[in-house]
C-alpha cells in the first residue's frame, strides 16, 4: 500500500512572503522527517485570501487554508495528520 502524502501548499505572494510564507516553505523543505510524506509547492496567492497581509501567511493543507500561519501550527497539523494516517 503506498503511503500518502499531505499535500502542503504555501503563498509566497508579496504579503505572505512578507510575513513568513517562504520561511515556512524553507524550513518545510529542510525537515527530513517529512521529506518522503509531503508533496509540498507554493503558489503566488490563494484568491487574496491573505486580505492584504491581514491573514498572511496563508498555507493550504489538504484543501482546507490556514490564515497566519506559522512553521509551529503548520508542523503540529501536518504531525497529527501523518500519525493519524500512521504514516509516522
Amino acid at each position: 500500500m503506498a503511503s500518502r502524502k499531505v499535500r502542503v501548499r504555501i503563498c509566497i505572494g508579496t504579503n505572505c512572503s512578507f510575513h513568513g510564507g517562504q520561511l515556512i516553505y524553507d524550513k518545510l523543505d529542510s525537515e527530513p522527517l517529512l521529506q518522503d510524506h509531503i508533496d509540498l509547492e507554493t503558489v503566488k496567492c490563494f484568491d487574496k485570501a491573505c486580505k492584504e497581509g491581514k491573514n498572511s501567511p496563508v498555507v493550504e493543507i489538504d484543501g482546507k487554508l490556514h490564515a497566519r500561519a506559522s512553521i509551529e501550527k503548520i508542523s503540529e497539523i501536518i504531525f497529527t495528520k501523518l500519525k493519524k494516517a500512521g504514516e509516522l
